[in-house]
């Protein structure tokens, strides 16, 4: 069975708090009148007060591709986040390519009232015990989780598309690969362009690879082309087993993240 990569957006809410204030007074200094009350027969009306919503922050989009005619979101409130993975032949043994998007929403329904509405397209429920919903459709394959949280439900949908829908990432066009080529290319595990709803939304991009020619030399290899970058910095984590090279380039925040035999370069920048 295919293997879908889970990732979970973490959320931020802002209340506004809007402040109201008047001022007036009589124009003669030695009058003890009060001001006039306001003539109820006029149309002057005070600002409402601020209504707090709790999807405000919820920037996430469905990308490109997503079968939404095939796997809807149910009576959605917001879009935590949206991610398709495209694994390359060869990784985690696949003969070919492998496409999974994943969604990640929340809804104000009852979780057996959506886990319903999902067993129904699917036709049957067929839980596992980590899926409320789990099923193949016309060599398409559908999850779904629900998970209550108050009075409001976080739904995880994943669909893993037909073999080989994709042999390179329709959404790569973006990704800088003039800065960040692969080094000593042994094995390209998978390309991955996500939309999160972090602070004001971010489109993050992955390009995770194996490489042979051993830590250090992808290390130099790569400070020499990111040194000159703004706020480049190296850190090296407390087992050496990992060298991390991150600085800003071209909008994006940059982590390249190299180990001993595969290399992980990671971009983030906020929504256009």
């Amino acid at each position: 069975m295919k293997k879908s990569l889970r990732r979970i957006a973490f959320m931020s809410l802002v209340c506004l708090l809007l402040v109201l204030s008047a001022c007036g007074g009589g124009n003669d200094p030695d009058s003890n009148a009060s001001n006039p009350p306001p003539d109820d027969n006029s149309n002057n009306s005070s600002n409402p007060p601020p209504v707090y919503d709790p999807y405000a922050q919820y920037e996430g989009y469905l990308l490109q591709g997503y079968p939404e005619q095939m796997w809807p979101l149910y009576e959605s409130k917001a879009i935590s986040s949206c991610n398709l993975d495209v694994f390359f032949p060869g990784f985690n043994m696949n003969p070919g390519y492998v496409c999974t998007y994943n969604v990640v929403y929340y809804s104000e329904k009852p979780k057996a009232e959506i886990v319903a509405y999902y067993a129904g397209l699917a036709g049957s429920l067929n839980p596992s015990s980590f899926y409320d919903v789990d099923t193949d459709i016309n060599n398409y394959h559908f999850t779904a989780r629900v998970v209550e949280e108050g009075s409001r439900n976080l739904i995880y949908l994943a669909a893993d598309m037909p073999d080989n829908f994709y042999t390179e990432h329709p959404l790569w066009g973006d990704f800088p690969s003039d800065v960040f080529p692969v080094f000593n290319l042994t094995q390209q595990r998978y390309h991955d362009v996500a939309c999160r709803s972090n602070g004001d939304g971010e489109l993050q991009y992955t390009n995770h690879y194996n490489f042979s020619g051993g830590r250090q030399a992808a290390v130099e290899y790569y400070r020499a082309r990111l040194q000159n970058m703004a706020e480049y910095a190296e850190t090296t984590n407390s087992d050496s087993t990992c060298t991390t090279l991150s600085g800003v380039v071209r909008g994006f925040d940059f982590q390249v993240l190299i180990y001993d035999d595969n290399i992980a370069v990671f971009l983030e920048k906020p929504f256009d």
